[in-house]
Protein backbone atom coordinates (compact mmCIF):
# COMPACT_ATOMS: atom_id res chain seq x y z
CA UNK A 1 0.00 0.00 0.00
CA UNK A 2 0.98 3.54 -0.60
CA UNK A 3 3.81 4.53 2.49
CA UNK A 4 1.09 7.43 3.57
CA UNK A 5 -2.38 6.10 3.04
CA UNK A 6 -4.13 4.24 5.61
CA UNK A 7 -0.24 4.37 7.99
CA UNK A 8 1.36 1.72 5.19
CA UNK A 9 -0.10 -0.86 7.13
CA UNK A 10 -2.03 -3.64 4.55
CA UNK A 11 -4.95 -5.82 6.25
CA UNK A 12 -5.87 -3.45 8.70
CA UNK A 13 -8.34 -1.00 9.99
CA UNK A 14 -8.49 2.05 6.93
CA UNK A 15 -12.06 3.27 7.38
CA UNK A 16 -14.55 4.01 10.06
CA UNK A 17 -18.35 3.92 8.26
CA UNK A 18 -21.51 6.34 9.60
CA UNK A 19 -24.79 5.87 8.81
CA UNK A 20 -26.45 9.45 9.14
CA UNK A 21 -30.43 10.62 8.46
CA UNK A 22 -28.74 13.90 6.88
CA UNK A 23 -25.79 13.62 4.98
CA UNK A 24 -25.20 17.56 4.24
CA UNK A 25 -25.99 17.99 8.26
CA UNK A 26 -23.33 15.31 8.89
CA UNK A 27 -20.33 16.75 6.58
CA UNK A 28 -21.02 20.05 8.16
CA UNK A 29 -20.80 18.99 11.67
CA UNK A 30 -17.27 16.44 11.00
CA UNK A 31 -15.57 19.44 9.26
CA UNK A 32 -16.88 21.97 11.81
CA UNK A 33 -16.43 20.24 14.99
CA UNK A 34 -13.56 17.49 14.16
CA UNK A 35 -11.73 19.56 11.50
CA UNK A 36 -12.77 16.69 8.75
CA UNK A 37 -12.15 17.34 5.43
CA UNK A 38 -12.83 17.98 2.36
CA UNK A 39 -15.53 15.55 1.70
CA UNK A 40 -15.93 13.95 -1.85
CA UNK A 41 -19.10 12.93 -2.24
CA UNK A 42 -20.94 11.15 -4.75
CA UNK A 43 -24.43 9.33 -5.41
CA UNK A 44 -24.70 5.89 -6.32
CA UNK A 45 -28.31 5.69 -7.83
CA UNK A 46 -27.51 3.51 -10.93
CA UNK A 47 -28.16 -0.20 -10.72
CA UNK A 48 -24.88 -2.21 -10.32
CA UNK A 49 -25.47 -5.64 -10.96
CA UNK A 50 -24.27 -8.36 -8.69
CA UNK A 51 -25.28 -6.21 -4.84
CA UNK A 52 -26.45 -8.52 -2.88
CA UNK A 53 -27.92 -8.04 0.47
CA UNK A 54 -28.35 -11.54 2.75
CA UNK A 55 -28.54 -13.13 -1.00
CA UNK A 56 -30.81 -11.13 -2.60
CA UNK A 57 -29.94 -8.64 -5.80
CA UNK A 58 -30.62 -5.04 -4.65
CA UNK A 59 -29.78 -1.05 -6.10
CA UNK A 60 -29.93 1.04 -3.24
CA UNK A 61 -29.95 5.04 -4.01
CA UNK A 62 -27.40 5.89 -1.99
CA UNK A 63 -25.32 9.03 -0.96
CA UNK A 64 -21.54 8.82 -0.26
CA UNK A 65 -19.11 11.35 1.14
CA UNK A 66 -15.65 10.19 1.83
CA UNK A 67 -12.36 12.18 3.80
CA UNK A 68 -9.34 11.35 5.33
CA UNK A 69 -7.92 12.37 8.69
CA UNK A 70 -4.33 11.44 8.86
CA UNK A 71 -4.74 8.01 7.75
CA UNK A 72 -7.73 6.98 8.54
CA UNK A 73 -11.15 6.73 6.05
CA UNK A 74 -14.13 8.37 7.16
CA UNK A 75 -17.29 7.89 5.20
CA UNK A 76 -20.65 8.91 5.73
CA UNK A 77 -23.54 6.95 4.31
CA UNK A 78 -27.32 8.15 3.71
CA UNK A 79 -29.91 5.48 2.26
CA UNK A 80 -32.39 7.71 0.21
CA UNK A 81 -35.15 4.59 -0.60
CA UNK A 82 -36.95 2.40 2.00
CA UNK A 83 -35.35 -1.49 0.71
CA UNK A 84 -33.99 -3.49 3.01
CA UNK A 85 -30.28 -2.91 3.18
CA UNK A 86 -27.73 -3.40 5.88
CA UNK A 87 -27.29 0.27 6.28
CA UNK A 88 -30.97 0.54 7.36
CA UNK A 89 -29.84 -2.96 9.24
CA UNK A 90 -26.98 -1.06 11.54
CA UNK A 91 -29.71 1.88 11.91
CA UNK A 92 -32.11 -0.51 13.21
CA UNK A 93 -29.79 -2.00 15.78
CA UNK A 94 -27.72 0.46 17.25
CA UNK A 95 -28.74 3.73 15.81
CA UNK A 96 -27.26 6.89 13.42
CA UNK A 97 -23.68 6.90 13.63
CA UNK A 98 -20.72 4.28 13.75
CA UNK A 99 -21.68 1.53 11.30
CA UNK A 100 -18.74 -0.46 10.37
CA UNK A 101 -15.09 -0.52 10.53
CA UNK A 102 -13.41 -1.54 7.07
CA UNK A 103 -10.53 -3.50 6.78
CA UNK A 104 -8.27 -2.76 3.34
CA UNK A 105 -7.15 -5.94 1.76
CA UNK A 106 -5.06 -7.14 -1.26
CA UNK A 107 -6.05 -10.56 -0.39
CA UNK A 108 -9.91 -10.40 -0.82
CA UNK A 109 -10.91 -13.88 -1.31
CA UNK A 110 -9.07 -15.39 1.00
CA UNK A 111 -10.25 -12.85 3.50
CA UNK A 112 -13.45 -13.41 2.78
CA UNK A 113 -13.34 -17.11 2.78
CA UNK A 114 -11.64 -16.80 6.26
CA UNK A 115 -14.80 -14.71 8.00
CA UNK A 116 -17.29 -17.49 6.06
CA UNK A 117 -15.05 -20.24 7.33
CA UNK A 118 -15.03 -19.02 11.10
CA UNK A 119 -18.85 -18.39 10.59
CA UNK A 120 -19.59 -15.06 9.65
CA UNK A 121 -23.02 -14.56 7.40
CA UNK A 122 -21.83 -12.26 4.83
CA UNK A 123 -24.41 -9.56 4.97
CA UNK A 124 -23.52 -7.53 2.19
CA UNK A 125 -21.33 -7.56 -1.00
CA UNK A 126 -21.31 -5.09 -3.68
CA UNK A 127 -18.63 -3.66 -6.40
CA UNK A 128 -17.47 0.04 -6.10
CA UNK A 129 -18.14 2.63 -8.67
CA UNK A 130 -13.86 1.92 -9.27
CA UNK A 131 -14.85 -2.13 -9.98
CA UNK A 132 -13.44 -3.02 -5.99
CA UNK A 133 -14.90 -5.36 -4.09
CA UNK A 134 -16.74 -4.51 -0.81
CA UNK A 135 -18.36 -7.39 1.67
CA UNK A 136 -19.78 -6.81 4.88
CA UNK A 137 -19.51 -9.10 7.76
CA UNK A 138 -21.37 -8.68 11.56
CA UNK A 139 -19.08 -7.73 13.95
CA UNK A 140 -17.72 -9.28 17.08
CA UNK A 141 -19.90 -7.25 20.10
CA UNK A 142 -17.09 -5.14 21.15
CA UNK A 143 -16.67 -3.54 18.02
CA UNK A 144 -20.12 -2.34 18.08
CA UNK A 145 -20.10 -1.94 14.34
CA UNK A 146 -20.28 -4.32 11.71
CA UNK A 147 -16.89 -5.46 9.58
CA UNK A 148 -16.40 -4.22 5.85
CA UNK A 149 -13.78 -6.05 4.28
CA UNK A 150 -12.57 -3.25 1.12
CA UNK A 151 -10.33 -4.84 -1.82
CA UNK A 152 -7.39 -2.51 -2.50
CA UNK A 153 -6.62 -2.10 -6.29
CA UNK A 154 -4.29 0.25 -7.99
CA UNK A 155 -7.33 1.92 -9.41
CA UNK A 156 -9.39 1.91 -5.98
CA UNK A 157 -5.49 2.72 -4.60
CA UNK A 158 -5.21 5.71 -6.52
CA UNK A 159 -8.60 7.02 -6.39
CA UNK A 160 -7.95 7.83 -2.45
CA UNK A 161 -4.82 8.70 -2.18
CA UNK A 162 -6.05 11.76 -4.19
CA UNK A 163 -9.16 12.48 -1.45
CA UNK A 164 -6.06 11.86 0.83
CA UNK A 165 -3.98 14.28 -0.35
CA UNK A 166 -6.98 16.79 -0.39
CA UNK A 167 -7.21 16.49 3.08
CA UNK A 168 -3.73 16.89 3.86
CA UNK A 169 -3.41 20.48 1.99
CA UNK A 170 -7.52 21.09 3.28
CA UNK A 171 -7.79 24.94 4.66
CA UNK A 172 -10.39 24.13 6.59
CA UNK A 173 -12.88 26.75 4.94
CA UNK A 174 -15.13 24.74 3.03
CA UNK A 175 -16.30 21.59 4.08
CA UNK A 176 -16.70 20.08 0.36
CA UNK A 177 -14.87 19.43 -2.54
CA UNK A 178 -15.62 22.10 -5.46
CA UNK A 179 -18.47 21.26 -7.03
Amino acid sequence: MNEFLFGGKPETVIQAGHVVEDIDAAIVTFAATLRIGPWYRFRTSQPRKGSLYRGREVNHDLSIALAFHGSMMLELIQQHDDGPSVFREGVARTGWGLHHWGIGTRRFDERVAEQVASGKEMLYTARTGRGARIAYFEGPTPLHAMVELIEITETSETFYAGIAAQARSWNGKSPEWPA
